[in-house]
Order: C-alpha cells, then sequence, then structure tokens
C-alpha cells in the first residue's frame, strides 16, 4: 500500500507541470476565415464564415451581390447588393437577413454599404455596411451594421 503511494506520489511529480500547462493555456485564437459576412441587429450579431457556411459574390451589369447560407439546411441568410463595382459608398439595392426565424428587410432608406476594398477575381471584396432594418413580420425597426470579406469571382 506505501508503494502505491509512492507511485501515485511520482506520477503527479513528474505530470504535475502538464496539468498546470494544460490548465493555464490560454486559448489559441482561432484561425482567421478567408471570407466571412457580419451583423449586428439591435445589439444581437451574427455571422457566417467559411469554410463552415457558404459564402460567395457575383457581379450583373454593375451590381454586386454578396449572399451567405449555413450548411448544410439554410437556418441562417444573408444578402446584399449595390451598384458598383470598385471602392466607394453606395446605397444597398438590396439587404436582407434571416436569422432566428425572422427576416429583416430594408426599410424606406437603403442600407448604406462602405467597400473599402474590391479585388479582381481571387482578391477580396471587403467593406461595411450601417443603416436600419426592419422585422417583415411585425415592421419594428432596428438599427444594423456589420462587415464582409468575400472572395470576387
Amino acid at each position: 500500500m506505501k508503494t502505491r503511494k509512492n507511485w501515485s506520489a511520482a506520477f503527479l511529480l513528474l505530470f504535475s507541470p502538464l496539468f498546470y500547462l494544460a490548465c493555464t493555456k490560454e486559448d489559441t485564437p482561432s484561425p482567421v476565415t478567408e471570407q466571412f459576412v457580419s451583423w449586428t441587429i439591435n445589439g444581437v450579431q451574427g455571422r457566417l464564415a467559411t469554410p463552415i457556411d457558404s459564402i460567395s459574390q457575383f457581379v450583373q451589369g454593375n451590381s454586386t451581390y454578396i449572399y451567405g447560407l449555413t450548411k448544410p439546411t439554410p437556418i441562417t441568410a444573408f444578402g446584399v447588393a449595390f451598384e458598383g463595382v470598385k471602392p466607394g459608398t453606395y446605397p444597398a439595392r438590396y439587404y436582407g437577413v434571416f436569422v432566428g426565424g425572422k427576416y429583416y428587410v430594408p426599410t424606406t432608406t437603403p442600407v448604406q454599404v462602405i467597400v473599402t476594398s474590391y479585388g479582381a477575381a481571387g482578391q477580396f471584396i471587403e467593406g461595411t455596411y450601417s443603416g436600419n432594418v426592419k422585422d417583415s413580420v411585425t415592421s419594428v425597426v432596428f438599427p444594423v451594421s456589420g462587415s464582409f470579406r468575400v472572395k470576387a469571382n
């Protein structure tokens, strides 16, 4: 029995530094996602990011469309479209977020999109946006803001 206690003490002595390091190790930051869209609606934050979610972009004429969905089933969806294919400030032609069973759409005043970087195919389109949205069922208006980083097609 005494021998068992010695082995236990030796075991603890030998491995206690590892237990200490494991318990005190700071969480490593999550890797930077290549593409994301984020939003804050009435103080509640949301985000879609690759590779977990599906995010894409396309241009039609002079309009840029950015959209994202959760995978495999689209429980959360995001979309914004604006008339522009270079850095600048644009009123959104379309904006919508479906999250938590609610669909948020623009008010009569469009959400403003600020594109800070508009790269060529394979590079990134980055920017922010802000304005007001309303719950499509109750018509209650909420402030919205967010950002995006999407690879150009």
